[in-house]
C-alpha cells in the first residue's frame, strides 16, 4: 500500500469510533491534511440557508473568499461535480433532508482523482451513520410526542451524578 491508503486507512479507524459530527470533524481536520495538499481544501455546512467554514487545510493562500452565492451554484446538483470556471471540485459528504448540506470543497486541479473517489466512498457512508446513531440515540431517551426525555435518560443521569457524588464526596439533591 502507498502512503495515502495508509492515511486513508488511519482516517476510516477514526470514523469508526466517532460518537458524532464533533469527532467526524476533528478526525478530518487530523487527517485531511496528511491526504491531500494544504490550502488545496475546505469543509463548507450549510445551516438554516447560510453557509459556514467549518474546516481548511491549512496554508496560507488557500481559498479566495468564496460568496455564499458562488457556494449555492457550486453546490445546487447535490452531486460530485467540477466547476471549470472557478477550478473548484466538490464533493457533497452529508444530507439534510434531500439536500447535501455539508461539503468538502476542493481546487480542482491539485487533489488526484483516485484520492477523490477513495474520500468520497469512505466519507459519505461515515457521516451518514453518524447522524443516523445520533438520530437513533435521541430517539432512545426522548419521548416522540412530547420531546422530553425519557425514564430511561432519568436512570442514566442519576447513575453518572450519583457515581460523580460519591467520587467527589458531595451530597446530591434530586427534586
Amino acid at each position: 500500500m502507498n502512503q495515502n491508503s495508509d492515511r486513508l486507512l488511519d482516517l476510516a479507524t477514526e470514523l469508526l469510533a466517532a460518537r458524532g459530527e464533533s469527532d467526524f470533524a476533528a478526525a478530518l481536520d487530523r487527517h485531511l491534511p496528511g491526504i491531500l495538499t494544504p490550502g488545496s481544501w475546505q469543509i463548507w455546512r450549510r445551516e438554516d440557508g447560510a453557509w459556514n467554514c467549518e474546516l481548511q487545510g491549512r496554508r496560507k493562500g488557500g481559498f479566495a473568499t468564496i460568496s455564499p452565492q458562488h457556494l449555492d451554484r457550486l453546490t445546487n446538483t447535490d452531486e460530485e461535480g467540477s466547476s471549470t470556471e472557478t477550478g473548484l471540485h466538490t464533493l457533497p459528504l452529508g444530507r439534510a433532508g434531500e439536500r447535501a448540506d455539508l461539503f468538502l470543497l476542493l481546487n480542482a486541479d491539485r487533489p488526484m482523482p483516485q484520492t477523490l473517489e477513495k474520500l468520497g466512498a469512505l466519507l459519505v457512508p461515515a457521516f451518514d451513520a453518524i447522524v443516523t446513531r445520533a438520530r437513533l440515540e435521541k430517539q432512545t431517551i426522548t419521548d416522540e410526542v412530547s420531546g422530553l426525555y425519557n425514564a430511561r435518560h432519568f436512570r442514566s443521569l442519576v447513575d453518572y451524578e450519583m457515581e460523580r457524588a460519591r467520587r467527589y464526596g458531595q451530597d446530591l439533591s434530586v427534586i
